[in-house]
């Protein structure tokens, strides 16, 4: 009991030595969404196009064998999209967006997966979490 002690002791220090060291919004994006909707009512219609916009965070990830920066948001930030954008953080760069695509969604537990055109855009930027798979 005293050995479980110090571990956990150990293990946290040194978790919370690392978390200390990162700040997490330097892996923060926003994103912007232009959507539209079906109508679900008259189906040969669309509904007006609108947009909205939500956040996300930059994890490295692996797709195939190749290794990946993504953009980890909520599904119902990308719900409808007929085209979508990212842009990091304003405190630190500059307001530029870029392109984004759907790579991954589940509206089950609320999550998608973004890859970004341009795959140097986000290099500058820390990661969150790294997926292994």
């Amino acid at each position: 009991q005293k050995c479980q002690g110090i571990l956990e002791r150990q293990i946290s220090s040194r978790f919370l030595s690392q978390v200390s060291t990162r700040d997490p919004r330097d892996a923060v994006v926003k994103i912007f969404n232009t959507r539209q909707r079906p109508g679900w009512t008259v189906p040969w219609q669309d509904q007006p196009v609108e947009s909205t916009s939500g956040s996300g965070a930059l994890i490295s990830t692996r797709i195939g064998n190749q290794p990946k920066q993504a953009v980890l948001t909520a599904a119902h930030v990308i719900a409808d999209s007929r085209y979508l954008q990212v842009q990091r953080t304003n405190d630190r760069y500059g307001g530029e967006k870029f392109r984004a695509h759907v790579v991954a969604v589940c509206h089950e537990i609320d999550l998608a997966l973004l890859l970004l055109e341009d795959e140097d855009v986000l290099t500058e930027m820390d990661m969150t979490a790294t997926v292994v798979r």
